[in-house]
């Protein structure tokens, strides 16, 4: 028996009360509330990226209690040691949810996460990809999750977020902010940083063309840097690739 429900604020109309039933009971009503909050932040509206991210991110954590079934699969270079990527649906809709990439079939990894199509054009334009598990404050233990997409449709990364602000300096993630990195011109590179969460909208500051993130990891990046933005059109690329 399977028994959750949101830690997110969403819509009054898409809260789900505490479920203690059977795991199909339990599938059902995960899933109609899935589509409908997914109806609810598609397209991708730039306006509405905070709060977009927060649903995304909220229904990556919880797809993970229900097991996946493997609906697709094909051999990648985007990861060396880890050629096998698998798409599974963990929804019961028929449609990949989550992707990991494995040394070969059963191995472990640490290469995994959550896509979704938003423009329902049938191609993943939004990846979630696991950092792993931070120390964010107070002394509290945080798994945390990359986010790259493809705002605009085009096949290739142009939004990259950071989950791991620390914007004291003292070591630890600022839970709810996030930092988010924008090629605005469609370029492929890099050209500005905003921090974003927790009622928090703040222009990541730039000196000779550095952008200062402050994230626990990342320090900072330089303006025009296409490694990022490469990387997670690479991840993008592969799950479409494999998903066709």
């Amino acid at each position: 028996m399977i028994a959750w429900k949101w830690t997110t604020a969403l819509p009054v109309a898409l809260l789900l009360p505490m479920v203690v039933a059977t795991a199909d009971d339990n599938l059902d009503v995960f899933r109609m509330h899935r589509q409908l909050a997914l109806a609810d932040i598609s397209p991708f509206q730039i306006e509405r990226r905070a709060y977009t991210m927060e649903t995304i991110d909220e229904f990556s954590r919880l797809v993970r209690f229900f097991p996946g079934k493997v609906v697709a699969s094909g051999q990648t270079e985007t990861f060396e040691g880890y050629p096998l990527l698998e798409l599974s649906d963990h929804d019961g809709d028929g449609v990949a949810d989550s992707y990991i990439y494995r040394p070969e079939p059963g191995g472990d990894t640490q290469h995994f996460g959550w896509m979704y199509d938003l423009n329902q054009d049938g191609r993943y334009d939004w990846v979630v990809f696991s950092q792993g598990t931070m120390l964010a404050k107070p002394f509290k233990l945080l798994i945390t999750y990359y986010h790259t997409i493809d705002s605009n449709y085009d096949g290739k990364a142009d939004i990259w977020v950071n989950p791991d602000p620390d914007l004291d300096g003292d070591g630890a993630v600022e839970e709810g902010v996030f930092a988010w990195l924008y090629d605005d011109d469609f370029d492929g590179a890099i050209d500005r940083g905003e921090f974003l969460g927790m009622g928090l909208s703040k222009a990541m500051p730039c000196e000779d063309d550095v952008i200062v993130m402050g994230c626990v990891i990342t320090k900072e990046i330089k303006v025009g840097e296409r490694h990022t933005l490469e990387f997670g059109s690479s991840i993008m690329n592969d799950l479409n690739a494999v998903g066709d």
